[in-house]
């Protein structure tokens, strides 16, 4: 390792020497740049999410940030959105911002989207209101400056609990679809329910709202999709009616009238937590825990009919965090964490990547990696490269045998950055990469994971150092 390490030192150095991307001259898996960004308030900062520009320059990072200095319990109410892009060749930053909402209260960025036309930027999440409970907040930033172009707030009839998970933009670029969970309001019924928003990308003027009740009782929405023509947004999460276990639950939206085109609810998958579209069109892809392993189902994306399912054999328990399909649309890919019933001295998480015929859903393979510390590893995102060669997965994954792992671990590193990458085609691991911060032994943890046009996988998350915890993210090289 020590004469890899001295190797890409030396590529590196050369690419600077010559002045060109370093990305162009290092060997796969190679480390780029790594940014950190610690907040004002000098204690919680924590990356939710990534995006690369269209152009490759910029990477887009958002989450959650101390505001303010202080001390004490009342410290931890004090988050503010904060969206950093850095360069994507040097980790340099070009700009901050960052949103206090009218309450000056908790405000938690969850998810960032760029335009297809590269010149915007949006980003959702959940802000504390002035009476009115919890909000959505939608804000538009200019892609080049991070100047604000525009806040929309969302806050349902009772004035309650309301939670941005996702935003996606249409192909086209007019409208911003905003999706997440909201508290019942004079409706009645559901104690949760799916509320999914369109806004003018332009102005930010709201177009339509749709709130939904599948379950008759709690319904979570966790991540949305729209079609490559744009006609549709597909959202997934789960539902449960009191007393009665969670099923997958996944909704098609009219992306111009807001109107349900079909709903459908799982049997045997308990939550939808991740949805793809292959590049056709031609199937919904939605993943997410299931009792015999984690499990996937294919949708018709004009009717919501099944067209297939699957699971893992071998799995005592899994959740599926990620999926994806191939550029051309013929594979999926799934991933997330499961325990296994055998073949493993440590009956703690795996990351577990499968992959699938996306037309018949015929398992093509599957990969496991337990890290160092032979115990909880955790993978939260997935992604294929443009030529689709390769996947690449990140999340969290075990190093210190004493608290996280099992005996015979390497100690000393706690929970760590994992990034692994796959042959496409075979399920072979081509490389892996991990990050541990300066304060070793401490909780490091990527939530999100994006390739960039150019081929530079970005990831991002939660790392210890500055007050307590800082945004990190990386680039990795793929040449």
């Amino acid at each position: 390792m020590r004469v890899r390490a001295r190797r890409r030192a030396a590529v590196l150095a050369v690419a600077a020497f010559l002045g060109v991307p370093s990305a162009v001259n290092a060997e796969p898996g190679a480390t780029l740049w790594v940014a950190r960004y610690n907040g004002p308030g000098d204690f919680l900062d924590v990356a939710n999410d990534v995006a690369a520009s269209t152009d490759g320059a910029t990477v887009f990072v958002t989450g959650l940030s101390d505001g303010r200095s202080g001390s004490g319990r009342y410290k931890l109410f004090w988050a503010d959105y904060a969206t950093v892009a850095y360069d994507s060749r040097s980790g340099s930053v070009r700009w901050v911002q960052r949103y206090d909402g009218p309450a000056r209260g908790w405000d938690n960025a969850n998810s960032i989207a760029v335009s297809p036309d590269g010149q915007q930027v949006f980003v959702t999440g959940g802000s504390r209101g002035s009476e009115t409970g919890r909000d959505y907040a939608t804000i538009a930033y200019d892609a080049a400056s991070g100047a604000r172009l525009w806040v929309s707030r969302y806050d349902d009839p009772s004035h309650r609990l309301d939670s941005a998970r996702s935003v996606v933009v249409t192909p086209d670029g007019s409208r911003v679809i905003v999706s997440g969970w909201s508290e019942k309001g004079p409706e009645g019924g559901a104690r949760n329910l799916y509320a999914t928003i369109a806004y003018d990308a332009a102005t930010g003027q709201e177009l339509w709202v749709n709130r939904t009740d599948l379950s008759g009782g709690r319904n979570y929405l966790w991540a949305s999709v729209v079609l490559p023509d744009g006609g549709a947004a597909i959202v997934t999460g789960w539902g449960a009616a009191n007393g009665s276990r969670a099923r997958a639950q996944t909704v098609a939206y009219d992306s111009v009238t807001g109107s349900i085109l079909w709903s459908v609810r799982a049997k045997g998958i308990a939550a939808g937590y991740a949805v793809a579209v292959n590049a056709t069109g031609g199937a919904v892809f939605v993943s997410g825990p299931a009792s015999d392993g984690f499990g996937t189902i294919a949708y018709d994306p004009t009717s919501g009919a099944e067209l297939w399912r699957a699971t893992l054999d071998g799995v005592e328990y899994g959740e599926a965090y990620g999926v994806t399909t191939s550029p051309d649309g013929s594979w999926v890919y799934v991933t997330g964490n499961a325990v296994w019933r055998k073949g493993t001295s440590c009956p703690k998480d795996d990351y577990t990547t499968a992959a699938y015929d996306a037309q018949t859903g015929e398992q093509r393979w599957v990969a496991r990696y337990n890290g160092p510390g032979r115990g909880f590893d955790w993978s939260q995102a997935v992604a294929t490269s443009s030529d689709g060669s390769v996947v690449y997965i990140t999340g969290e994954s075990a190093g210190l045998s004493s608290v996280f792992g099992c005996e015979g671990g390497e100690p000393g590193t706690g929970q760590d950055y994992a990034t692994v990458a796959y042959d496409a085609s075979t399920g072979q691991q081509l490389w892996v990469e991990r990050y541990n911060s300066a304060k070793h032994g401490q909780y490091d943890s990527a939530h999100a994971l994006a390739v960039g046009p150019e081929g530079t996988v970005y990831v991002t998350g939660e790392s210890h150092g500055g007050g307590y915890r800082d945004y990190a993210t990386i680039a990795y090289s793929v040449t």
